[in-house]
């Protein structure tokens, strides 16, 4: 994480030609940092982490959940010190982005197309296909690709013919969000897509071109189900996984075994309030929590699948306080809700929260803090 940080840092060092480690520069900076909350801010994420230490007695884990923390100090801070984001550079990110999603779907399509039925055998099974990061990670990056490729589209500036190419890599990787088949990520395309182009139609008054729209998004899972087999798979998973929620094995399904990762997440939490396990002990109670209250347990550790009691358990209500806030209050102060893009991204956010925590994954922090900081340079630059 440290060494990702470091390079985060250089990349923006080569940008920014007037680069200056001076001390009074570097003050300076420091000064602008302070003076800004819509970037500080984020860095109570952090704090929370840091002061969890306190209450941890396994500083190793503590130790690794500090470095994996340490962007929502760093990219805030080079952020705000060096001034290069204009709105050009904005767009082409995005355009990139989108490129690089399509190029990746492509690759993982391609996998997929190798070897069909044993994909579609995985993923029956709960597995997944082969992707470059974690799964679910993976299908969140996707679904960002797919909002903002919409949300450009739908933006008057756009130029005609960049609007075919970007409507083209929507509707491309939105459809294989449904070959990837990870509810997660399905979920933030849906509900997106939903909330974005409702308030397009509904903001033009074209109350029947909203309803066929609503039609339309309630067809597509239907159509993909009776013509995409690793979706079929996935739903055929899914019951499965329900029918057996109250079997020993649930530890071991997906939605089962989430369940009973909620229960634990509110049962450690009733019993450490304000300051947690210490977020370097919850591995250790966690797996105490299954060890006195699974049958059968076999050494299959989920920590708590939602973001919120993840905090709650491991930080209490005084370090979960700190990650909301840290979360939450630059997406205010910095108005990001006037901004498609950037309420897309929170959006994503908030939905992996109820079932997953990927705060707690490196690739997903990065991705968040950095667009959420261009979001924040381009309503700077509207100003």
């Amino acid at each position: 994480m440290l060494s990702l940080c470091l390079f985060g840092f250089a990349a923006v060092s080569l940008i920014n030609n007037t680069l200056d480690f001076s001390f009074d520069h570097i003050n300076q900076n420091f000064r602008r940092y302070t003076q800004h909350g819509k970037y500080w801010l984020f860095a109570l994420v952090f704090l929370g982490i840091l002061f969890s230490g306190i209450n941890s007695e396994n500083m190793n884990q503590w130790l690794k959940n500090v470095q994996l923390k340490l962007p929502f100090v760093v990219l805030p801070f080079v952020f705000v010190s060096y001034d290069f984001i204009e709105g050009r550079l904005i767009n082409k990110l995005k355009l990139v982005f989108v490129s690089v999603a399509v190029c990746s779907s492509l690759i993982v399509g391609l996998y997929y197309l190798g070897n069909p039925a044993y994909y579609i055998e995985r993923i029956g099974k709960g597995q997944s296909l082969e992707v470059p990061v974690h799964h679910v990670t993976y299908s969140l990056l996707i679904s960002f690709a797919v909002l903002v490729s919409i949300a450009m589209l739908l933006k008057q500036k756009t130029p005609k013919k960049r609007k075919i190419l970007i409507g083209i890599a929507g509707v491309f990787l939105f459809g294989f969000q449904h070959i990837l088949a990870v509810r997660s990520g399905l979920t933030c395309s849906y509900v997106g897509l939903a909330l974005l182009l409702s308030f397009y139609f509904f903001k033009r008054k074209n109350y029947f071109g909203l309803l066929l729209f609503l039609l339309g998004l309630i067809a597509i899972p239907i159509v993909a189900y009776l013509c995409i087999p690793s979706f079929y798979a996935k739903i055929g998973y899914v019951v499965w996984d329900l029918t057996n929620v109250n079997t020993d094995k649930v530890i071991g399904y997906s939605d089962g075994g989430r369940w009973v990762s909620w229960q634990m997440g509110w049962d450690i939490f009733k019993g450490n309030l304000f300051f947690g396990t210490g977020i370097g002990d919850l591995p250790e109670v966690c797996e105490r929590w299954y060890l006195e209250n699974i049958s059968g347990y076999s050494g299959k550790l989920n920590l708590p699948h939602n973001q919120i009691l993840y905090c709650l358990s491991s930080m209490g209500i005084v370090g979960t306080t700190f990650f909301l806030l840290g979360i939450f209050i630059p997406f205010f102060k910095a108005k990001l809700f006037k901004n498609n893009s950037a309420w897309l991204l929170y959006l994503i956010v908030v939905l992996s929260f109820l079932v997953e925590t990927q705060i707690e994954r490196s690739v997903f922090i990065n991705f968040f803090l950095f667009f959420a900081l261009i979001f924040i340079a381009e309503e700077n630059e509207s100003h």
